[in-house]
């Protein structure tokens, strides 16, 4: 029984499965990343980014390429954008860093449209990896952590890949970073897998505890804190609707205004009870006021309100058109530091961008039980990125709307559209035909 099986698994297996699964563990391991830059070199990676993203418009039908092109036009004209603002001299290294940019939504898009065309068998392979590969940098990168204190924010300093340190770390495949908050932002998913009875107990405390033991031994505290308000949402209901969340989340930012005081007492204890005084202090900065937060080592209250300020003098097109505007963005935050440097132009292309994805990724899962989580998960990386720099679009485009479909399924993702039109509850829809006619049954597929 087991040997037939696997032979058939290995039928499947085709360049294009491999170059996926290979791009999805290169963005989450360091060890593969290094080991790829060691024996392979950069351009490696860089090719092979580039036949993807290419063949991802080759291959676009004619049912779908309105679809991509509305997706990607939003992305393209920012892209513009900062070529335009951009050193001429570090053109090559932009329009890699743009074509990395632009991966997860393009490769994103050709895996989500394939199975709904082909069904769930790569999603199936694509998640499995992506669970995996998680999970092994995660241990990997709590021991690292523990034998080398501190060692996934130093990662955050290394001025390039090829520094000693981060080459020494990433061998040891320390997540640092991006891989910190990449995990973070995949929590809710451990939330929403319980609600909807598809992750056993066991494993959703393992997973829990897993965030909580990373953030902890990485010393990244707005990773603490999103986990804690995520772990909120186990005291939701599990038919939560985007309305039902966004009162619940007002109601609560108004209670924790109201009593920002006891708030940041509690953050404290917190962090007083995780054994991290640092985490502790800064916690309980968050709920202290404006001084508190301006009091902190990395100045980080400061750096919003300057781009805040450059954005407030010249709103309509920010910064850009200045010349030198560096030393005019704080550079800790995505969305303030665009809104510095492009204005209203900066506002309108996210816009568009963050409509895109929702509309693409999210949207079709609408009509599911407890969509309020969904939109949990597609909001949290908008906040972050408020808060950090980065998109966030490995996320946002790959591994959350593969790991979603994965777990409700194409079936259920097509239901809801039929649903809709016929406002039928059942996975079989009885349509009558014309007098004289039989009736027809149609299944979802």
């Amino acid at each position: 029984m087991i040997q037939p099986k696997i032979k058939e698994t290995i039928k499947k297996v085709n360049i294009r499965l491999v170059i996926g699964v290979y791009i999805i563990v290169f963005t989450i391991s360091p060890f593969i990343k290094q080991a790829t830059s060691s024996f392979l070199t950069t351009y490696f990676y860089m090719v092979i980014a580039v036949i993807t993203v290419a063949f991802t418009f080759i291959t676009c039908g004619l049912k779908d390429i309105k679809d991509f092109v509305f997706l990607l036009a939003p992305f393209v004209l920012f892209q513009a954008l900062e070529m335009i603002t951009s050193d001429a001299e570090r053109m090559l290294l932009l329009g890699y860093q743009i074509l990395l940019f632009m991966l997860p939504v393009c490769l994103g898009f050709y895996i989500i449209r394939n199975s709904e065309k082909n069904g769930r068998g790569n999603l199936k392979v694509f998640s499995a990896f992506i669970i995996l590969a998680f999970s092994v940098t995660v241990v990997t990168t709590v021991i690292g952590c523990i034998n080398n204190p501190n060692a996934a924010r130093l990662l955050a300093t290394t001025a390039t890949s090829q520094d000693s340190t981060a080459v020494k770390f990433n061998w040891q495949n320390i997540g640092g970073f991006s891989f910190v908050y990449s995990c973070t932002l995949l929590y809710p998913l451990v939330v929403l897998g319980f609600k909807q009875k598809k992750i056993p107990l066991f494993f959703v405390i393992l997973f829990a505890v897993a965030e909580f033991v990373l953030a902890v031994n990485t010393e990244y505290t707005i990773s603490l804190m999103l986990i804690l308000f995520s772990s909120l949402m186990f005291l939701l209901p599990r038919d939560l609707t985007p309305k039902q969340f966004i009162i619940i989340s007002v109601a609560g930012l108004v209670v924790v205004i109201t009593f920002s005081s006891l708030v940041a007492v509690l953050m404290d204890h917190i962090g007083n009870l995780i054994g991290n005084k640092i985490m502790a202090e800064k916690m309980s900065s968050v709920f202290s006021g404006r001084e508190a937060m301006e009091a902190m080592e990395d100045r980080r209250m400061v750096r919003y309100m300057t781009s805040v300020e450059t954005f407030l003098k010249n709103p309509l097109f920010g910064c850009f058109t200045d010349g030198n505007f560096k030393s005019k963005i704080g550079g800790h935050s995505f969305i303030l530091d665009n809104l510095a440097k492009y204005g209203v132009i900066g506002i309108t292309l996210m816009f568009f961008m963050y409509k895109q994805i929702f509309k693409m990724f999210y949207k079709p899962l609408a009509n599911i039980m407890g969509f309020g989580f969904v939109t949990w998960l597609f909001v949290q990386p908008i906040v972050l990125s408020a808060l950090n720099p980065g998109m966030w679009l490995d996320n946002l485009c790959l591994f959350a709307p593969i790991l979603l479909i994965t777990i409700f399924g194409v079936e259920k993702k097509n239901e809801s559209a039929l649903d809709r039109k016929y406002g039928a509850g059942t996975d079989q829809l009885k349509i009558k035909s014309k007098a004289g006619q039989r009736p027809v049954d149609e299944r979802v597929s």
